[in-house]
């Protein structure tokens, strides 16, 4: 996030349930910005496998905020990430294969704000799925070569989908 700076917000889009796809950006979220202070949630009516659900869950973290919103299976498949920095914008997209980064310039429509600068934007792409660098993660924390994390994060985020099942509910 060097190059759009700190985050301050993001938009999460997620389809197929909160358990079955929904749970990974929860994770990330996590990892990026510790437990949340607040989350707010709704259940939606959207296609997910038997015993999951989906949710629009508006997050309060220290130092950022996200939305994370439920999209129906049958209009779009899609998992995207959208992270606003300080200095522009990096959208995760196609199932985290592909990382567009803006930077922000003048806006051109009012003076003294910033826009996204549309017009530049450095895009990567990978025709490898994120789950390999998991996999080949995981291998190296198995092997000893690496520890990164303990079995803790999984279950602070199973944690988190149980309060956005619990608080919507109330």
């Amino acid at each position: 996030s060097e190059s759009i700076g700190n985050v301050t917000n993001a938009a999460c889009f997620y389809t197929n349930g909160l358990f079955t796809n929904g749970s990974h950006i929860v994770d990330l979220l996590l990892f990026m910005f510790g437990k949340p202070k607040y989350l707010t949630a709704r259940k939606v009516d959207r296609t997910c496998p038997p015993g999951d659900f989906n949710a629009d869950v508006l997050f309060g973290f220290d130092a950022a905020n996200a939305s994370m919103q439920a999209l129906e299976l049958s209009n779009m498949n899609i998992f995207d990430i959208h992270f606003f920095g300080e200095n522009g914008v990096a959208k995760l997209t196609q199932f985290s294969r592909r990382l567009e980064i803006t930077p922000k310039r003048h806006c051109t429509l009012f003076s003294g704000y910033h826009e996204p600068d549309y017009d530049f934007k450095e895009v990567s792409f990978s025709s490898v799925s994120s789950m390999f660098s998991t996999i080949d993660h995981a291998v190296k924390c198995f092997s000893g070569e690496r520890i990164l994390c303990t079995g803790r994060d999984a279950i602070d985020g199973l944690g988190i989908i149980k309060e956005i099942e619990v608080k919507d509910r109330k």
